[in-house]
């Protein structure tokens, strides 16, 4: 199992629910933890203290929390983009600070859980985009997709943008944000996506309001999640 970034078709499809699900899992078998370069919307590491509930019993908070600025290095109030939030603060982000803080975890966990800020095009500052660092990095991706209506269209742009910067992609993971989904729609997005990109799924994760009832399929996607990892590039 290796480090890998999870990202999205978009803002509020899942990110964090599904990070810290699979961590949940994971964490059961790998030395794990989450990271996020860069919260927005809050003046404090609120995705990650999110990951760490749903990560509980399986790792200990108190090893943890002396981490959280490394595991997340920019936090900013203003929901936006994070070039425009840091910019709201009078601030740039400083990459080198991001990539330090992502080797720091790597060299004291098995596995580094990556989440993403939006989606995968977000810019962090005037000179470069999410995509730009998670290439340099070279960590392969897991594409987060809220099964609705539209998604056909933000997964595929969002698989041909990692295509065409040669980003390894694990699969796709659908959640369902929303409990009135038209249940065709529901049942023809995971087909149509992968018809025409040609990624796996790596589950598809009904709306639940009770996450221990997602855990069955957290499991399943961890499972296939360490069965892509072990495959050669």
């Amino acid at each position: 199992m290796k480090s890998c970034f999870i990202t999205g078709t978009g803002t509020s499809v899942g990110k964090t629910l599904v990070t810290g699900l699979l961590a949940s899992v994971l964490s059961r078998q790998y030395r794990l933890t989450t990271q996020k370069w860069v919260q927005t919307g809050s003046d404090h590491a609120q995705d990650i203290a999110t990951h760490l509930r749903l990560m509980e019993g399986h790792v200990n908070p108190a090893d943890e929390t002396p981490l959280i600025n490394t595991r997340c290095p920019y936090c900013f109030s203003l929901a936006a983009s994070p070039h425009l939030a840091a910019q709201h603060t009078g601030m740039t982000i400083n990459i080198g600070k991001i990539k330090n803080a992502f080797e720091a975890l790597e060299q004291q966990f098995d596995v580094v859980l990556v989440e993403g800020s939006g989606g995968i095009l977000v810019p962090l500052s005037l000179e470069q985009l999410m995509i730009d660092l998670v290439l340099e990095l070279e960590l392969p991706v897991i594409v987060v997709v809220d099964n609705t209506l539209g998604a056909i269209n933000q997964s595929l742009l969002t698989l041909a943008s990692l295509k065409q910067y040669k980003l390894k992609v694990l699969g796709v993971i659908y959640t369902q944000t929303q409990a009135n989904t038209n249940a065709y729609i529901l049942k023809d997005n995971p087909h149509i996506i992968k018809q025409f990109s040609g990624i796996e799924t790596l589950g598809i994760w009904p709306h639940c309001t009770n996450l221990n009832h997602l855990m069955p399929y957290a499991e399943k996607s961890a499972e296939q999640l360490i069965t892509r990892c072990s495959e050669r590039t």
